[in-house]
């Protein structure tokens, strides 16, 4: 039963709090943690109820190492921000002369003539 294991709980490395183990092993679209080895390996027989519970398929998804480092999956997020809402300048707050017509940037009014 794969629910077997589910209330048991342990402190997270990487979350850096306690999880129980379904978070572990659900928490990529259903599948387990790439740490979930490592982490549950004297707790639990986590290789045994890996093999009984996933196809070497899903288990070589979810054990593969990132493909992205954090700092990429880090840059990526923050281009994607960028494109989002460019309404923000690069110090991260609005842009008045952006925001409204007759503002330039430094927040002065521009006379009409």
């Amino acid at each position: 039963m794969i629910e077997e294991y589910d209330a048991l709980i342990i402190r997270c490395p990487q979350l850096g709090g306690e999880v129980p183990f379904r978070y572990c092993r659900t928490v990529d679209e259903d599948l387990p943690c790439r740490r979930i080895i490592v982490c549950w390996e004297f707790r639990i027989e986590v290789s045994k109820f890996l093999k009984e519970n996933y196809s070497i398929d899903q288990l070589q998804r979810a054990l593969a190492p990132p493909t992205k480092t954090r700092i990429e999956t880090i840059l990526e997020l923050i281009d994607k921000a960028k494109k989002v809402n460019p309404v923000r300048n690069s110090g991260g707050t609005l842009n008045p002369a952006e925001e409204q017509p007759g503002i330039i940037s430094n927040g002065v009014k521009e006379e009409e003539g």
